[in-house]
């Protein structure tokens, strides 16, 4: 689907690249080491350079289409550092290299800012951040890892950036063949990502775990660390590849399970027991939607098989804005996904991206500012408007 969806753009890039220019790079390779760019990527477990940088092919665009008409989106410029010798510290992972300089972090732009005491694009004070980070350097090695080890970052806790940021930077790796030899470093995986990773074909022999508590009184050590950039899909920017994400999970599933499980196939994805962005009449909407056939479904009860098999066999999924609604990428194309938006949220458009490489009926209700209540909650001013698109949709 996608190589029908995506044209390169013209051939105008250098084949051998300056140093990486990606927002997690935070520090200027010059500044670490002399820079060895390399054409294949191989190269990043076998090159003597303490710094080595690989870009993974050349941006794409795409022009997506779905209900509200076609939209297009630029494929994530991808790099990858090699770096010897290196040192993780923290749980949100901070790389430091010779000298104890930061290469790199995986704290996401608007979280560093923020945590910086900055307004978006205040990097003035980044070196100070990142030495509040680093602070755990001084209590020492808290583990060493022999050999090349893949960082797993983990920008953001839930469930839908785990897949977008994570399993993401996974593929990758696997597309580069890059992971057959080397060990993983992860934070302590959680039921759903233990198995989506054994789903991918993680040995998880090789993944060691490490807690943000132990982080907190040093850093883990290894003799070569790959760190893939921020992956992520946000406003409007897409890795090509993050459909072969579910594809693979998909595919290997139901090769594990086959279609004989029967589920639900009109879902409403519950966020009534979630205190961030709460609906405050969300059970009026549940309860309209349960005369049309929905069930109320709370992906948090499932295993991790049973969420994507759910979603691969679901009719027509409804829900307010959250990490459930990622998994509509595993939903059969042509699928309505209707999200409903709380105030504020106009610019977030990471559902309709995933419905669109995925081939879904997305429809969307952004709710106005006048819906919003105290702190982080809202109400629906009209169901009946929302209930009726569904009646068409069904």
């Amino acid at each position: 689907m996608l190589n029908e969806l995506f044209d390169p753009l013209p051939a105008e890039q250098p084949a051998v690249l300056e140093a990486p220019a990606s927002p997690i790079f935070v520090s200027g390779a010059e500044q670490e080491a002399s820079v060895t760019n390399v054409r294949n990527p191989q190269d990043l477990l076998e090159s003597e350079s303490p710094f080595s940088t690989f870009k993974y092919l050349p941006q794409y665009k795409a022009t997506l289409k779905d209900s509200g008409g076609s939209f297009e989106v630029r494929s994530s410029e991808v790099f990858i550092a090699a770096i010897r010798n290196a040192k993780v510290a923290t749980q949100r992972s901070v790389v430091l290299g010779r000298g104890g300089r930061v290469v790199a972090d995986t704290v996401s732009p608007n979280v560093r800012y923020r945590l910086a005491g900055r307004r978006r694009g205040g990097e003035a004070d980044l070196q100070s951040f990142h030495q509040s980070l680093g602070k755990s350097l001084d209590g020492g090695s808290v583990k060493h890892i022999d050999g090349t080890v893949a960082l797993l970052a983990q920008p953001n806790n839930n469930y839908a950036h785990w897949h977008m940021d994570v399993l993401s930077s996974v593929t990758l790796l696997q597309e580069l063949k890059l992971d057959s030899n080397v060990s993983f470093l992860t934070s302590p995986l959680k039921q759903y990502r233990r198995r989506s990773l054994e789903v991918l074909g993680v040995d998880m022999h090789r993944v060691h775990e490490v807690s943000g508590e132990q982080l907190a009184l040093g850093y883990v050590s290894c003799d070569r660390l790959l760190f893939p950039s921020f992956l992520g899909v946000y406003y409007g920017s897409v890795p090509f590849w993050e459909e072969r994400v579910f594809e693979r999970i998909l595919h290997r599933v139901l090769i594990q399970h086959g279609t004989s499980r029967q589920f639900p196939k009109r879902l409403y994805v519950d966020r009534t027991n979630d205190a961030k962005r709460k609906c405050l009449n969300e059970a009026e909407l549940i309860n309209r939607l349960a005369k049309l056939g929905f069930a109320v479904v709370d992906p948090s009860t499932l295993s991790y098989d049973e969420e994507v098999l759910l979603y691969a066999g679901a009719e027509c999924i409804v829900g307010c804005m959250g990490a459930g609604l990622v998994n509509i990428a595993f939903a059969r194309p042509g699928t309505p996904l209707v999200e409903i938006k709380p105030p504020a949220h106009h610019r977030t458009n990471l559902w309709r991206t995933y419905a669109a490489l995925r081939g879904a009926n997305y429809r969307s209700f952004l709710m106005p500012d006048s819906a919003a209540e105290s702190g982080d909650t809202w109400r629906i001013p009209d169901i009946n408007a929302i209930v009726n698109e569904i009646k068409n949709i069904l």
